[in-house]
């Protein structure tokens, strides 16, 4: 398998269990989504160049949905821990762990708090716009393009965890909502940077799938694509 991931170039590009358009539809990959190339020879069928790739499980994409990843960025996983000191500001510790992990460099937490307070966050909402959408447009502003997920699945997440930098909204989690960093996917579950540290309401340093269904009602996402 190639160490250099390839991105999908637009939404909804289907992820195959086998290549041609017969092959069963195991996902449908996002603008943006890093794809890791198993060395197989592309296989041509039904019009199109199908190329294998490796996600969970291997599959197949049509090749014209995929480029080079873009240069000049190197996720870290291992991030720092940044937790939150106020109750309303996991979603600013969020964006300070993807923006460590992704450009490898300290950020002063209350900078980026007075960057995104008031007009992405307020002590008595949080994060004002759920998508996380007002993240995207922070991380732009430090030169890290990205993309917004309304409404993300386990196995999207579980298949870009570890690749790139990954924040993660958990709505109605803890009754309330809550946004922690994602580490990797490893031995079935994500692991997170929580900003909140430990404890019984938003304290998980793991979730698996079944975790997921029952944490919150639904999940957003914000994904680095790359530098802009």
């Amino acid at each position: 398998m190639s160490d250099d991931p390839l991105r999908v170039t637009e939404d909804g590009v289907r992820f195959r269990a086998a290549p041609g358009l017969g092959g069963a539809i195991l996902q449908e990959l996002q603008d943006g989504a890093p794809v890791y190339p198993t060395g197989a020879p592309l296989t041509d069928a039904d019009g199109h160049h199908w190329r294998q790739v490796a996600l969970a499980p291997i599959g197949w994409v049509a090749d014209e949905f995929l480029a080079s990843a873009p240069a000049g960025v190197t996720f870290n996983p291992d991030f720092p821990l940044r937790r939150q000191v106020q109750s309303w500001t996991c979603s600013i510790r969020t964006t300070q762990m993807v923006i460590e992990g992704t450009l490898g460099i300290t950020i002063d937490p209350g900078a980026l708090q007075d960057e995104m307070c008031p007009r992405y966050v307020n002590p008595d909402v949080g994060l004002l716009d759920g998508s996380g959408a007002g993240i995207v447009q922070v991380l732009g502003a430090h030169g890290i393009a990205a993309r917004s997920v309304p409404v993300a699945s386990f196995s999207q997440v579980a298949n870009l965890a570890g690749t790139t930098a990954i924040g993660l909204g958990g709505h109605g989690w803890g009754g309330v909502g809550h946004w922690v960093a994602v580490r990797r996917f490893r031995d079935g579950a994500l692991e997170l940077g929580n900003p909140a540290g430990t404890g019984p309401r938003f304290g998980q340093q793991r979730i698996d799938e079944g975790t997921w269904n029952s944490l919150a009602s639904s999940w957003s996402a914000v994904v680095v694509t790359g530098r802009t």
